[in-house]
């Protein structure tokens, strides 16, 4: 005799062996790893099998995620989550008029918010820029262990779990007595996310500590350059946080770590560099079109100068 089994379920048995001992249990989430579903070439962000040496993500791995030259392909690591609350809604249902035969025919939307006591203002500043992009999450409980999705179909790639489209939104709580001001991040994950699809990576099976890894900063020249001659420049440079005025200089730079473009004629342009003093960068360069626009890049996305990494924010101005 032959069983049929509902459409969701696939062709074949769902079988339960022995599990005791053998699960993974994912515990209480205290960091997320925040990701655009797809880069700009249209491509899935994801971990693939591949991406594992020996069963194991290497260092590597992980490096080229947070400091990737494109933002779109990068890595946005949140940290230290508290009251964290994901729980799902009733269920709807429908019935007879009789009210018999009562059956599910929806589940209901996981939402998802969480606190986050460090950034401030300039913290949430950054967070509302994602607001209009596709989103997704791969959530990291306090054991270190990662938690993405699968899909039936492709079985090979660990994908983060989607948020609903124009659904992120943070948000800051102003302090109440004693307590500091917090950042609130509230999103409602994407129907198609189905918690039975859902794998985990333990940390035994990550190179690296996934509750604490650091993402880049901002760091944003001051506007605007001085010092504009036919052949020099001065750029002060700064770390978004940090009180009004007085961001944080970021010193010790040499000329290997900047481009410095001439967009009009889409060329690279050969320099020098002083600081002359803490954060204050005098360039030097040949004499350029007056009125071509120029641009301080940054040459290589996310190095590691000190425990943090930047990016630097591109400013431009014209030649004279």
């Amino acid at each position: 005799m032959s069983a049929s089994f509902c459409g969701c379920g696939g062709s074949t048995n769902g079988n339960t062996g022995t599990v005791t001992g053998k699960g993974i249990t994912f515990k209480k989430s205290v960091s997320m790893i925040l990701v655009f579903k797809k880069d700009t070439t249209g491509e899935l962000n994801v971990i693939q099998e591949s991406d594992f040496v020996d069963g194991v993500l290497p260092q590597s791995f992980i490096d080229d995620k947070l400091n990737n030259s494109d933002p779109s392909k990068r890595w946005y690591p949140i940290n230290q989550l508290t009251t964290v609350d994901s729980v799902r809604g009733d269920r709807a249902l429908s019935s007879a008029e009789t009210g018999e035969n009562t059956q599910t025919t929806a589940v209901a939307v996981r939402p998802f918010s969480a606190m986050v006591e460090y950034g401030g203002c300039v913290f949430l500043r950054n967070l509302e820029r994602f607001a209009c992009d596709e989103l997704a999450v791969y959530l990291i409980d306090n054991c270190g262990t990662l938690k993405g999705e699968v899909k039936r179909t492709d079985l090979t790639n660990l994908r983060p779990l989607a948020i609903a489209l124009n659904n992120w939104y943070p948000n800051e709580i102003w302090a109440q007595g004693d307590e500091n001001g917090m950042v609130n991040i509230q999103f409602e994950f994407d129907s198609r996310v189905r918690d039975s699809n859902c794998e985990l990576v333990p940390s035994g099976n990550m190179a690296f500590d996934a509750c604490d890894l650091d993402g880049l900063l901002n760091l944003v020249p001051d506007n605007p350059f001085t010092n504009i001659t036919a052949t020099t420049f001065s750029a002060t440079l700064r770390l978004e946080y940090g009180p009004f005025a007085s961001k944080r200089l970021q010193t010790g730079l040499v000329i290997t770590d900047f481009v410095i473009y001439n967009v009009t004629t889409d060329s690279v342009i050969a320099g020098a560099v002083v600081e002359s003093s803490a954060g204050v960068y005098d360039f030097t360069i040949p004499a350029q079109t007056a009125a071509d626009k120029i641009e301080l890049r940054q040459a290589t996305t996310g190095v590691q100068y000190t425990k943090q990494g930047f990016e630097l924010v591109v400013q431009s101005f014209d030649a004279v």
